[in-house]
């Protein structure tokens, strides 16, 4: 008997075989080399048909005008050419079944819902969303489900085509969820991670590793573009980090953002950069619109805690902290690393050189609005350094100005005690009392005198050495006590001798003129 094909025959009671991926075209060439396709072999289908197994073996191809299943006649469309060959994904793949392999994808077309808008497509969504595929596909339509469509057991993922819609409204292109339709955000992606079905310490996960330097100027690991082309009154907003608490627990760990950079190198590093920069040049100065390097705002409701820190409260706007380097190994043996973290600066205000023309017109400036008040103070700085303000550089007015709106009881006022001096000045420099400055006090090194001056000359002086004077108009007129000038007799010498006494005492003070 010649060589049997390895085919299965196609006849009713019977499908197909998994073990053949039986197509139109190797058929035909199956039952060309069954009945011999140069007419030579009469006996070739008597040598290869297996009447007992229904298979004919050795079929190259086979042409049919009709196909039975069970009985009843198949369509083209129910014979599909497929292909699949384990080697695609590399050797050691195993060859599956296709109905398996294609049960790995589901789609919602699968269950034949209706598109038009209107049609309930629920119990079709539900039975969809529950299918153990890996991925979920949703074809472009518009479909209605009038019906609750509840979470599934576990997040799944789920894509879609451009404007699909469901219930009504757009849903994102990618959907990793557990979570019920009607809770889907319309946005382009989303992904929700619940705690409680998978616990990971991250939700998503970009991380880039820069091992060849390309030039880049800024290069980013992640970014995030909005271009604004239209007048829109809403904020809009490229990042969003936003934080719901329930936790009743203290804990300093809960940040909507949070930025770390760790620097090993001697590059510079930041721990968050942000720049507005404003383009635009105005016709005037009055035409200039707002842009904010950085807002911060921080929405409480009812008074702060009164005592703690040091009569501070809890609620922060800005918190910077110096921490300690002891948290890196080997602090306290490395050289020149003994585990003090000092800041320069707390908060510095800086401008762009002066060649660039980059100018502040307040450093800080701390202001009231919107008819609220600075309950306590302005600005309060607590601290057991050298100086609690200290101001320097080459001011041209003032290097402190005080300026109330209107009547306030004190320009300064100074509480608690001081060591040395509630106030200090600087030997030869002068305190002045109008806006012309032509009154003034001041202390006169060279004289040890302390000095009250009009326009210019001295009016009053007390001298401050070991036998003080009081001068009027650059003239002593008061010193120390003389001794005392005894009473005179009633003869006319003695009298004579106490005026002359009383005349040298006067000299002396500079109550009258040597």
């Amino acid at each position: 008997m010649a060589k049997q094909p390895n085919i299965t025959v196609v006849s009713p009671g019977f499908y197909s075989t998994a073990a053949i991926n039986a197509n139109f075209e190797s058929l035909q060439d199956a039952f060309d080399t069954v009945i011999s396709r140069d007419g030579s072999s009469p006996n070739a289908m008597e040598a290869d048909l297996d009447l007992n197994s229904n298979d004919i073996l050795n079929v190259g191809s086979i042409n049919a005008a009709t196909f039975y299943r069970n009985g009843v006649e198949l369509s083209p469309s129910d014979l599909v050419e497929v292909t699949y060959d384990q080697y695609t994904y590399g050797p050691g793949a195993t060859a599956r079944d296709v109905d398996d392999r294609l049960r790995d994808i589901a789609s919602f077309s699968d269950f034949a819902p209706v598109n038009d808008g209107a049609t309930d497509n629920t119990t079709k969504w539900n039975t969809f969303k529950d299918t153990n595929s890996s991925l979920h596909i949703i074809p472009k339509g518009n479909y209605a489900m009038t019906g609750g469509t509840g979470p599934t057991t576990e997040p799944k993922v789920f894509v879609s085509s451009s404007n699909s819609v469901l219930k009504g409204r757009n849903i994102p292109y990618l959907t990793i969820t557990p979570l019920a339709l009607g809770v889907w955000p319309q946005n382009h992606m989303w992904v929700y991670h619940n705690t409680s079905l998978r616990n990971d310490g991250t939700t998503a996960h970009f991380q880039k590793v820069v091992n060849t330097s390309d030039g880049y100027t800024n290069p980013k690991n992640l970014r995030a573009s909005t271009t604004i082309n239209v007048d829109d009154t809403g904020a809009e907003v490229a990042i969003s980090g936003e934080i719901i608490s329930n936790n009743n627990l203290f804990t300093p760990g809960i940040a909507s953002i949070t930025g770390t950079s760790k620097k090993y190198g001697r590059s510079q590093v930041f721990g968050g950069a942000f720049q507005s920069i404003d383009y635009r040049i105005e016709a005037s100065d009055t035409d200039v619109t707002s842009v904010i390097g950085a807002e911060i705002n921080t929405v409480v409701i009812g008074d702060d805690h009164p005592t703690l820190n040091q009569g501070g409260g809890v609620r922060v706007g800005l918190d910077i902290r110096s921490k300690t380097n002891k948290l890196v190994a080997d602090w306290d043996t490395a050289g020149g690393n003994d585990g003090v973290g000092e800041l320069g600066m707390g908060i510095r205000v800086s401008t762009e050189s002066k060649a660039n023309g980059g100018e502040l017109r307040y450093g800080i400036f701390v202001q009231e609005s919107f008819g609220n008040i600075v309950r306590t103070a302005g600005m309060r700085v607590k601290t057991t350094g050298s100086y609690g303000i200290y101001l320097d550089g080459s001011n041209t007015v003032a290097a402190l100005n005080i300026i109330p709106d209107s009547a306030i009881d004190y320009g300064i006022l100074l509480q608690g005690s001081y060591n040395t001096a509630a106030i200090r000045l600087a030997t030869n420099q002068k305190i002045a009392w109008e806006t012309t400055g032509s009154v003034k006090q001041w202390y006169q090194q060279s004289a040890s005198r302390m000095v009250f001056e009009a326009s210019g000359t001295e009016r009053v002086g007390i001298e401050l050495d070991p036998t003080p004077s009081v001068y009027l108009n650059s003239t002593q007129v008061v010193t120390t006590q003389q001794p005392a000038i005894a009473n005179p007799a009633s003869s006319t010498g003695s009298n004579n001798t106490a005026i002359i006494s009383i005349l040298t005492a006067l000299r002396t003070h500079g109550l009258i003129a040597t």
